[in-house]
């Protein structure tokens, strides 16, 4: 269903052109020409809202969880444009007042390809590992 218009792909970025369209594809509902996501309208506006719109405090971030934390966060937005959806001062802000927050950057990725290109899995697992090491 998705249609790209990129240069020539390499066999890893084919492999990755093919997971992105089945997860977009997964979420398309309807039948052609009238496709639309299944996304809840509402649901969406909040997260908007949440994400964007209201500003977001370092206490916003843990809630009342007290114990350490682990944050990775790529540096790139949806489109691969810097610096992605958390700035350098509201991390600076988070540092400051978050101190068993450990915050890592897991340079040029975004929030899907974190999950779907192997340079992107390799620190999530190694983050998962040490966390059920304790």
């Amino acid at each position: 269903m998705v249609r790209r218009s990129e240069p020539e792909p390499t066999d890893h970025d084919e492999r990755l052109g093919e997971a992105i369209e089945a997860y977009l594809d997964y979420d398309l509902v309807g039948e052609e020409p009238d496709l639309h996501s299944s996304v809840v309208t509402e649901a969406a506006l909040q997260d908007l809202a949440d994400e964007f719109v209201q500003p977001r405090q370092p206490s916003d971030l843990l809630g009342a969880y007290r114990g350490a934390a682990r944050m990775l966060m790529v540096d790139r937005g949806l489109l691969g444009e810097a610096p992605g959806l958390y700035s350098a001062e509201e991390r600076t802000a988070w540092a400051a007042a978050l101190p068993r927050l450990a915050m890592e950057i897991v340079p040029d990725l975004n929030h899907y390809t974190l999950v779907l290109r192997p340079e992107g899995v390799a620190p999530v697992a190694a983050a998962v590992r040490a966390t059920l090491r304790g």
